[in-house]
């Protein structure tokens, strides 16, 4: 891959991981949006109600003017949210400028809020209380918007709102004004501590969404090279065997585990003589195909490609099983060899017809017990099976290069174990076959 290819690979990974995180503001910007309908809600049917009922103290007229403001205020807004989210939903390249209405509207709801409670309690307890804490609120919910420059316009916009309505309140009454002035101006609780307090608030939850982003980002690339690192092992080995190495922590370190089941080998016994008599070129565009089409019948049975290695494959079916699944598994590897031979057939005739080279294979296939696991060195290491299971696999499949055996060879184990009666009609008596190896002769089928 040269330069060029891996800039522009790196700048779709970029783009993608951008994607994410914007996908990822634009779902937390509706889930505000939800919050802030359930608060307004919460609000005009049960805070506000018990707040007045409680409010004993001041005049029934004053109470239902602060309640009037209040259930119009909520009822902007809840109005506002039910339609933002859907156009939201609809079209979130709108994202930049609803997280600008909504802090904007978020900010201005508190402030009516603030003025409320004016309205219905004197200035100097509003100014000299906590009240102001109310407009953290916004900086609260605008930590989910993962953006530094939402919280600081929201820490600005809720300080100016307070500063603003705070020398409203001030100046409002000249006579209030020596009072309130020495407390909420000067004193340690101070208006101007008070605003600066907000802004740092917000600064603060500026850096801490930035942070979030920075995590999001991080675990996004993340999900992406494992992704990709998935994707192009199993270009190398079958997605199975893929699965089973990345999960399977025992496999880390060298370490190997007993397992059942059935090997096959399948490999083209002339390929020798293909690759003397044709280009190489088409033998290898020949070998693809073939390599394609047996694959399609292994895993359509439940096998697993374990490795090519020159023209054989290596497969492995019932992988991970339990013990009542053997006949099943040798259903399955019976079915596929009987497709194979016929897929070959089909193959070699359509080579015929068209002048190329025809493969002539021979499959060996053993029941029994294997060990499975990482194999090789520090550096370097194999996903493989090993055992006599394997060995007399691949022994069968050598004996079918004689012409006078049969082009698939099966222990009997296998025949033991199959229970589709349609399927044993397919073998030939058996026979016992000495093997490179193996002090005993083995009892085999062909079929």
């Amino acid at each position: 891959m040269n330069y060029n290819e891996l800039k522009i690979e790196s700048l779709q990974i970029e783009d993608n991981i951008q994607e994410q995180i914007t996908h990822e503001k634009w779902k937390n910007e509706l889930s505000i949006m939800n919050i802030c309908i359930v608060i307004l809600v919460f609000m005009i049917f049960i805070f506000t109600p018990l707040y007045f009922l409680f409010a004993t103290n001041e005049p029934k007229e004053v109470l239902m003017q602060g309640y009037s403001l209040m259930f119009v205020v909520c009822a902007i807004g809840i109005i506002y949210y039910f339609v933002g989210r859907k156009i939201l939903k609809k079209n979130p390249g709108m994202l930049n400028v609803f997280r600008v209405v909504n802090i904007t509207l978020e900010s201005a709801i508190i402030a009516s809020v603030f003025y409320l409670l004016y309205v219905i309690h004197d200035g100097l307890n509003i100014l000299a209380g906590p009240v102001y804490l109310m407009f953290m609120v916004v900086n609260l919910l605008s930590l989910f918007r993962l953006s530094f420059g939402c919280e600081v316009y929201s820490a600005v916009l809720c300080s100016c709102l307070y500063l603003s309505e705070s020398l409203y309140i001030i100046y409002k009454d000249g006579e209030m004004l020596p009072q309130i002035y020495d407390y909420s101006l000067i004193s340690g609780g101070g208006i101007w501590l008070k605003i600066l307090f907000l802004i740092v608030i917000g600064i603060v939850c500026g850096a801490l969404s930035k942070k979030a982003r920075k995590l999001i980002r991080q675990v996004a690339l993340k999900n992406y090279e494992t992704s990709h690192v998935k994707m192009v092992f199993g270009k190398y080995v079958s997605p199975e065997i893929r699965d089973y190495i990345l999960k399977s922590r025992e496999y880390e370190d060298n370490e190997t585990s007993e397992d059942f089941g059935v090997i096959l080998f399948c490999d083209i016994n002339n390929f020798s003589e293909v690759l003397e008599k044709y280009e190489p070129k088409a033998v290898v565009s020949q070998l693809n195909v073939f390599f394609e089409n047996m694959e399609n019948i292994i895993s359509k049975n439940g096998g697993v490609i374990n490795k090519f290695v020159g023209s054989c494959i290596m497969a492995v079916f019932g992988l991970g099983k339990n013990e009542e699944d053997k006949a099943d598994i040798c259903k399955s590897v019976v079915t596929a060899a009987l497709e194979m031979k016929e897929m070959i057939d089909s193959m070699n005739n359509l080579w015929k017809m068209n002048n190329y080279s025809t493969f002539d294979i021979g499959i060996g296939v053993s029941f029994g017990n294997f060990i499975v696991g990482n194999i090789g060195s520090k550096t370097r290491k194999e996903f493989t099976c090993l055992g006599n299971t394997v060995n007399v696999a691949s022994r069968l499949q050598s004996k079918t290069r004689s012409s006078d055996v049969a082009r698939v060879l099966v222990t009997a184990e296998i025949f033991q174990l199959l229970e589709d009666e349609k399927l044993k009609a397919h073998f030939n008596a058996p026979v016992l076959m000495s093997l490179k190896g193996k002090s005993q002769q083995v009892e085999v089928y062909s079929l």
